[in-house]
């Protein structure tokens, strides 16, 4: 798998409160997002946070190249480091180094991996590093971030699942948008899971595309996130085994779902997975949760009003 990430952290006053924000993509595909705040913090310390947020997103020994548009951190982790290590954690005017609990940290994340580490002019109109930004800045002010604004031609999709452990009834839908067009899918099953319901609402979505365009999917369960983006190569590699040799549980969506994005990335389009899991819900994802938990009662009056996407 090839990550990379896109990284940003600052404070407003600085010192003061602070956010950070990452953007971390796998094999070109928008993989997660993740941002945090402090109330008392640096710009410096954010940013350092960011870069350790990237690294432990990663698994130990995958490579993965953040960008970062701080010269401080990019400088310090392939210039000063070292000798700061060889000095006993002391610049070369004898100055104890600042952030120091940050950067043995950064040290030990970035010694389990194969980390290239580029710089990234800030504010300069590059999508992933203006999206960090956007989620450090939500972050520290303290509220949700806001939503990216839609990609013309991109079909967006919101994916929700409800279960009810007593009847073991599942319910799914997904909300999808192309500009004006808004369509709402949704669906019902017994004797399933949540988990099934999760990849039910991602799979039934692609699938009802009437041909192959570009689609970006927000999921409320990062099980499928992770799996679409983390563990299918390995699982098909596997013949449908677990690293544990265990069978894949839902093989029979698994497999489908790889078809449909097959289909998808053939054409020029791979599909662009987002977490939505720990993410204030957007109106669509508020709206496939409604639908989702209506299917897990059985109280859907009828197919939501919709405009075709293709």
């Amino acid at each position: 798998m090839s990550w990379v990430a896109y990284t940003d952290g600052g404070c407003k006053p600085n010192p003061g409160r602070g956010g950070f924000g990452v953007v971390l993509l796998c094999d070109g595909a928008l993989a997660r997002e993740l941002s945090g705040g402090e109330a008392s913090t640096s710009s410096n310390r954010m940013e350092l946070t960011a870069a350790i947020a990237a690294l432990r997103a990663v698994p130990d020994g995958e490579a993965l190249t953040i960008h970062v548009d701080s010269t401080y951190v990019k400088d310090g982790i392939t210039k000063w480091l070292r000798g700061w290590r060889r000095k006993g954690w002391r610049t070369k005017d004898g100055q104890a180094v600042k952030n120091r609990d940050l950067w043995e940290a950064l040290a030990v994340d970035a010694d389990r991996r194969v980390v290239e580490w580029r710089w990234v002019r800030a504010h300069e109109g590059d999508r992933w590093n203006e999206r960090a930004d956007e989620l450090a800045t939500a972050a520290r002010r303290g509220g949700p971030a806001i939503a990216r604004d839609p990609i013309p031609g991109v079909v967006e999709v919101a994916c929700a699942a409800a279960w009810i452990p007593t009847s073991r009834r599942g319910g799914w839908s997904a909300v999808l948008r192309s500009g004006p067009h808004k369509k709402v899918l949704g669906g019902h099953a017994t004797e399933t899971s949540a988990n099934r319901m999760h990849v039910a609402a991602a799979l039934r979505a692609l699938e009802s595309l009437k041909r192959a365009v570009p689609v970006q999917i927000a999921c409320a369960n990062d099980y499928v996130v992770d799996g679409a983006t983390k563990w299918l190569a390995a699982w098909r590699t596997r013949n449908w085994l677990t690293a544990e040799k265990e069978p894949v549980t839902h093989r029979d969506l698994w497999e489908a779902l790889a078809a449909v994005m097959e289909r998808l990335a053939s054409a020029g389009h791979p599909v662009e997975w987002l977490s939505a899991a720990c993410e204030e819900p957007s109106a669509d994802m508020a709206e496939a949760k409604a639908r989702a938990n209506a299917e897990a009662r059985g109280s859907v009056s009828g197919d939501a009003a919709c405009d075709p996407v293709e």
